[in-house]
């Protein structure tokens, strides 16, 4: 019994600390495998795929984003990303990044342009959006000073690293079992 409850507060104390620390936390919802069959399609063939940008922390800027943001492991060739909408290949299908979320915006609200009425929050919602309806999310929390720096610091790129590999899952994936990708 004392072992099973040493087990435990062992757990929540480690929990506590990594909490503590500062460093992203991501929570995610997997979509169905079309999702990444979209991405794969267009973006995959070097067509230019967009992505939005809400509520940037200065001095970050939806373009600079756009060139820093990798493309999926998964995918080869890699993707192209543009953060002109005139120049993406499908802008029906597209990342969004929203800074500020509060704890009550999902990817449907980012893929729906709620940006503008969902602010206050200190979390960045990110969604792979189909018009106005996400096919993946990703939030990512405790993000501190991450893009103080820019968009194309070494903190900034693994964070976008890990929003880019949550949005767009690995090909052979179930959706009823998710893949547990090891931690960034």
């Amino acid at each position: 019994m004392a072992r099973r409850w040493a087990g435990a507060l062992l757990c929540i104390g480690m929990a506590g600390a990594l909490a503590a620390c500062g460093l992203p936390r991501y929570s995610r919802d997997w979509a169905e495998p079309r999702t990444a069959r979209a991405f794969w399609s267009y973006a995959g063939a070097g067509q230019p795929f967009l992505i939005e940008v809400h509520n940037p922390p200065p001095p970050v800027t939806a373009e600079g984003l756009a060139a820093a943001f990798p493309s999926p492991p998964t995918v080869a060739p890699a993707a192209r990303f543009t953060a002109d909408a005139a120049s993406a290949a499908r802008p029906e299908y597209r990342f969004v990044l929203m800074f500020g979320a509060p704890n009550t915006a999902d990817g449907d609200d980012a893929c729906a342009g709620a940006a503008a009425r969902l602010k206050g929050g200190e979390a960045l919602q990110a969604a792979f959006c189909y018009r106005d309806r996400a096919l993946a999310e990703v939030r990512v929390e405790a993000l501190g000073d991450a893009f103080v720096g820019g968009a194309g610091t070494a903190e900034v790129r693994k964070i976008l690293y890990g929003i880019s590999r949550y949005l767009v899952p690995p090909p052979e994936y179930d959706p009823s079992d998710p893949p547990d990708l090891p931690p960034i």
